[in-house]
Order: structure tokens, then sequence, then C-alpha cells
């Protein structure tokens, strides 16, 4: 994992490797991450994920591309609304709440 700060902006990204189903599997995830600076409670996330199932297999790869939009309601509860696309198959609109509490 590893995150870096850019003034407004938040870059993330992690890797993952291991065995499911006694298959070499590899998992790649990046992150941008913008607050609008006028407007603080709101942000923009673009994010890439890309898992291969079978490292030995060219055709094993699956990869999803989303857009989000985000605003912070109060300091422990945020909305989302988010685009996922993975190559046309199974793309998807959500709304998420989260809620940072205990």
């Amino acid at each position: 994992d590893i995150q870096y700060p850019v003034r407004s902006l938040l870059f993330k990204g992690e890797i993952a490797y291991g065995k499911d189903d006694m298959k070499d599997v590899l998992g790649l995830l990046v992150e941008a991450d913008y607050t609008l600076p006028y407007a603080q409670a709101l942000g923009v996330q673009l994010q890439g994920q890309s898992w291969q199932k079978d490292l030995r297999n060219d055709n094993s790869a699956d990869i999803t591309l989303s857009m989000g939009l985000s605003y912070s309601v109060t300091s422990r509860l945020t909305i989302r609304a988010v685009y996922f696309y993975n190559n046309g198959k199974d793309n998807q609109v959500f709304l998420q709440f989260y809620y940072f509490g205990t």
C-alpha cells in the first residue's frame, strides 16, 4: 500500500499477490482523489483495478474503472455516488453511505 498527498490530490496504490485454487494471482489498484479547494466537503475519485486470476493465462484479467463523487455531510457521514465500468460486462452505479464512528 502507498498513499501520496499532493495539495488537494491524494494518490493511492496497492499491489496484492497470492494463490487461489493453486493458481498464482495478482491484484493492482490505483486511485486518485481530489478535494475541491473551494468546497472541501466535495471530492472526486478515479480508480482503476486489475485482478489477474491466473498469471499463466493472459485472458484471465478482470479490469474495472470507476469514477465517483463524494460529499461529506458531517465529519462522520459521507455519501458517495460512483459508476463502475467493467469491460462492458457488468457496469454498475452505486450510492454508498460511509459512517465513521463508534
